[in-house]
């Protein structure tokens, strides 16, 4: 079994295990994907035996904003594997290869959406956003601040178009605006738009911009999907226009008996609901892997008070030259990361390659990685430190291709 890169001469079978494992042919996302993105503008790695694609994940770049500076970190998708190949452990092995060819180029982390987190979770794969999910009935929402005085709020609409290049630079705007205090977001060039746009175009989607006094404030992207409405991206610079674009979703007049939203997982909209049974559940979201501990925290930027010092120890499964020993000293918010080779000194600190990619995520800290069994400590004093070296963030990130 061969376990590498896939070039573009495969393509067909590339189409063909995507078409039995996700979508058909004839569907508007697997034109766009492969006609336009596919090969083009991501990698695939595969594992092939006498020519034959037996197991395949895509990689697409993305930019994420991750611990005060910009790294480029894959979106793992397409992962599937054929029929006749299941049970033969093949994904472990196609991971572990493409992994570390990913480490050996620099790369320290990648993440992925999963359909089912147990496939990954065996890999090193922690969950590292959370959302919040809203589902009501349509027109049923109750919110009674939706009633109150909206003067000099306004809302146009239309289809979403990938030709539009106005649309793109507002909503651009907006969304640089709005994550500019967020952490793990993505960085989305005038590419990443375009991808986005065009897939949501092939499916039909439409937009909703809000403003305030001539200047734009929110937008949301949604679609109808199975008989609901859904709200894929909503993104607003004020709490009003947030109540805005929700009063215009309950509004519409499409046949649909639901309405669904992926809120921020720190949104507070629930507490003006009249019922509570509107009321979202927790959910977790993307799942993340560090593919190099000590590169990531060689990287790490913090504040200039801080000083301190720890030893931790991370173990790998997968990737066992990712498991390591690192010292690490803080003054004046100077940090030094020294590897120790021969595993001799003693760790302040022990955890697995997920509870260390949570926490440099900032999903939990490390009292909280504690609490819940997720990492083992000697000294309090030495998790108070890791807690202000790695502190809790406010993840938020909305890529789906």
């Amino acid at each position: 079994m061969e376990f590498n890169k896939i070039s573009e001469q495969d393509r067909m079978q590339v189409e063909e295990l995507w078409d039995y494992c996700f979508e058909k042919r004839e569907e508007p996302f697997f034109q766009y994907y492969f006609q336009h993105y596919c090969f083009e503008q991501n990698t695939v790695w595969g594992a092939q035996q006498e020519g034959r694609l037996q197991s395949m994940l895509h990689l697409n770049p993305y930019v994420l904003a991750l611990r005060g500076r910009e790294q480029n970190i894959p979106y793992v998708v397409g992962v599937a594997t054929a029929e006749a190949a299941r049970g033969k452990h093949l994904m472990g092995e196609l991971l572990q290869a493409c992994f570390s060819a990913l480490r050996k180029q620099g790369t320290d982390f990648v993440y992925l959406m999963p359909i089912y987190a147990g496939i990954y979770l065996p890999y090193g794969f922690s969950f590292c956003y959370e959302r919040l999910k809203y589902g009501w009935a349509k027109g049923q929402l109750s919110l009674p601040e939706l009633k109150q005085a909206r003067e000099g709020y306004s809302i146009s609409a239309g289809n979403i178009s990938v030709a539009d290049s106005r649309l793109e630079e507002v909503l651009g705007e907006l969304y640089s605006k709005y994550i500019m205090e967020i952490h793990g977001a993505a960085r989305r060039s005038k590419q990443d738009w375009q991808k986005l746009l065009g897939v949501y175009s092939g499916d039909g989607f439409r937009y909703a911009l809000v403003s305030r006094g001539g200047a734009f404030v929110g937008y949301l992207l949604y679609g109808v999907q199975e008989n609901c409405v859904n709200l894929v991206e909503l993104v607003s610079l004020e709490p009003q226009a947030k109540l805005e674009l929700l009063a215009y979703a309950e509004g519409l007049e499409v046949e649909a008996e639901s309405c669904e939203w992926l809120a921020e997982a720190w949104d507070k909209t629930y507490l003006g609901f009249k019922d509570a049974t509107q009321a979202p559940q927790r959910l977790p979201f993307m799942m993340a892997r560090c593919l190099n501990v000590v590169e990531a925290l060689r990287g790490l930027r913090t504040e200039q008070s801080l000083n301190g010092e720890l030893v931790i120890r991370v173990e790998d499964g997968l990737l066992r030259e990712n498991s390591c020993v690192a010292a690490i000293s803080c003054s004046n918010g100077a940090i030094n990361t020294a590897v120790d080779c021969e595993n001799e000194l003693t760790a302040d600190v022990n955890m697995d390659i997920a509870a260390f990619t949570q926490l440099y995520f900032g999903l939990l800290n490390a009292t909280e990685l504690a609490e819940a069994g997720r990492l083992a400590y000697r000294d309090t004093s030495k998790l108070k430190f890791l807690d202000e070296l790695l502190p809790k963030k406010k993840n938020w990130i909305n890529e789906y291709y």
